[in-house]
Parts: C-alpha cells; structure tokens; sequence
C-alpha cells in the first residue's frame, strides 16, 4: 500500500483561493441549478416515464431510462435549450441502444405490463385511458409508436420531424398510418364488444 500523500496546494499554504479547476474537469452544479433542475426532474420525469411506455418500453425499463436520461441532462443543465425535448430525444435513443442489444426472443404471448405510475391518484380514469392507449400503440410498428409518442405529449409534426431527424412528409405519413391502424384496431374492438 502506497503511504504517500499529495503535496499541499501551494495557494492554500498562502492562505489565497486556489485557481479555476481547467475547463476539462466538471464541476459541482451551482445551487441555482440544482433548483431549478429539481423543480423540472419533480414535474417531468413522471412524464418521460410515460412516454417511454408509449413507445413499448417496459414500465421497469422506461423509470430506468428515465432516471438515467436525468442524471445525464443534470451534468448539461446549463447548456441545454429545451430540456424536455433532449430527455424525450436521449431516452428514446438510449431505448433503441438496448433494443439492438438484446438478442430476440420470440414469444407465443407477451406478459401483461405492470401498471403505469399513478400520478394523481384520484384521477383513476386518466390511468385506464393511458392503458388502453399503451395497448393499442403496441400494435403499431416502432417508427409509428415513437412518432405517436411524440404527437401524444403535444409536439408538431415539424417538431418531431427535427427532433427525430426525419422529414415533415414522413413523420406525417407515420402519423397517418398510425391513425389508420388505430382506428382499424378501434373498429374491431367496437364490433367484438357489440351483442
């Protein structure tokens, strides 16, 4: 075992402040900034969750994304623009990471997803609208069902398309596709559920 220690700051010898660590090193976050981020991750993550669920990710798997794509964005706080759309950009590609390396494992039936987190308990309704959306965006191919998520939490379809570098005509050909299979799934539904 190693009994050296470093040699002393020679600016604390002196009793003055030591110099700025190199811009190359990270720094702590100020106070403001931890305020203000834990305001955002308090009002957002719930949020994220949700919309990684939309896409298909499992409930356990979307909090772990999310709470990753969190920790990430506090580390580039002071320099992103439009912090829900950077999670909502970085989670879904973290998503697509795992994707590719899992190996596929064919199964005759999925398991049934645990439920979604409540985030107002009284409003027990929202939650089985959220599930009954969960259901039928699994039916859709992954391009659709992230170009849904994204539309559901309220972006443009030119908001999309520059976050998903895709282009205006293609993110509207998903969304119509996805339209027409819902409402596809929504009909069969109707007339299975008719006496």
């Amino acid at each position: 075992m190693d009994s050296r220690t470093d040699p002393p700051d020679p600016a604390t010898l002196r009793n003055l402040a030591p110099a700025d660590p190199p811009a190359s090193h990270s720094h702590a976050p100020s106070t403001n900034t931890i305020v203000e981020f834990s305001l955002f991750y308090r009002n957002f993550y719930p949020n994220l969750v949700v919309f990684l669920i939309w896409q298909g990710v499992r409930s356990a798997d979307a909090a772990e994304i999310a709470q990753d794509t969190m920790t990430k964005l506090l580390g580039y706080w002071e320099t992103v623009q439009n912090p829900a759309s950077w999670a909502r950009r970085v989670a879904s590609r973290a998503y697509a990471k795992r994707l590719a390396e899992v190996p596929e494992d064919p199964v005759v039936e999925l398991p049934r997803q645990s439920s979604l987190p409540i985030l107002n308990n009284a409003d027990l309704e929202s939650v089985v609208e959220r599930n009954e959306v969960i259901r039928l965006l699994r039916k859709l191919p992954a391009r659709q069902r992230q170009v849904m998520a994204w539309h559901y939490d309220g972006y443009s379809t030119e908001e999309i398309a520059r976050e998903l570098k895709m282009t205006n005509g293609a993110v509207r050909a998903a969304l119509f596709r996805a339209r027409q299979a819902l409402a596809g799934h929504l009909l069969t539904r109707e007339e299975m559920d008719m006496p």
